[in-house]
């Protein structure tokens, strides 16, 4: 219970600077509008850090930016009645700054909710909160290194990032992302024999259509691996080191 109390207190401490940063730079620029994005996708697996969570996810979200400032929502809704328990709302609200013309920095902390989670796996923690810092190079393939940490679980991940968007015509784009990384797991969790280390790498390609300047749809295939063992698996479903799967999003921008 301490731990999801400093969770929560942590989170709300960076949500709260970066409100006051909001507000700050909205008197500073006049001309500050704040942007929304509302997303509403589906993934025929749910893939968190190279291991399977879930299959047959819905996944919508809201977010909100000004300047550099960002916070929104997004649900990973399990439509396998097996796996209600899985359903996840992860908070999220974050500060991305220039530090010049090549320097990149962002800096903010997510909530992971799981509001079943208590009728099923009592011992298990339905919310958990993670602090990351973000390094990134104004520079083609837009890479970013990424140092994450859950202050409940108290777990370390660090990761890497590749994007790179291709436009085929006026409407037409491919858009293709790769990520790869290392997870540090604390042993103590009811799921787990011992601590758990271990590689994994994920890549996306996506075909977008704009419908208009505001509006798009987009489908594609992704690919994920790790190099766990069988022994140490986290899924009690039994997933599997190697996921090919495939989604779909609607997004609109206000």
């Amino acid at each position: 219970m301490k731990k999801k109390i400093a969770a929560v207190f942590s989170i709300a401490t960076v949500t709260a600077a970066l409100a006051t940063s909001v507000s700050a730079q909205s008197m500073y620029y006049e001309d500050a509008v704040p942007r929304a994005t509302a997303v509403v996708g589906w993934e025929s697996e749910y893939v968190f850090r190279g291991v399977q969570a879930s299959k047959r996810v819905v996944r919508p979200g809201l977010a909100l930016e000004m300047n550099d400032a960002y916070a929104g929502v997004e649900g990973i809704l399990s439509t396998d009645s097996g796996l209600s328990h899985l359903h996840e709302l992860d908070f999220y609200a974050g500060f991305r700054h220039d530090l010049d013309d090549l320097l990149l920095m962002d800096l903010g902390g997510v909530l992971y909710y799981f509001p079943r989670l208590d009728r099923e796996m009592p011992r298990e923690d339905d919310l958990t909160g993670e602090l990351y810092l973000g390094v990134g190079l104004g520079v083609p393939l837009d890479p970013w290194l990424y140092f994450s940490y859950d202050v409940v679980l108290e777990d370390f991940t660090i990761e890497g990032r590749l994007s790179h968007e291709i436009p085929l015509d006026d409407q037409w784009s491919l858009e293709l992302a790769a990520a790869g990384g290392h997870a540090w797991l604390r042993e103590g969790k009811p799921w787990m024999a011992g601590s758990v280390n271990y590689f994994y790498a994920e890549t996306r390609a996506d075909v977008r259509y704009a419908i208009n300047e505001t509006t798009s749809v987009s489908a594609g295939g992704r690919y994920s691996t790790n190099d766990l063992s069988r022994s140490d698996r986290l899924s009690s479903s039994g997933a599997n080191r190697a996921n090919l799967w495939w989604g779909a999003a609607f997004t609109a921008e206000f």
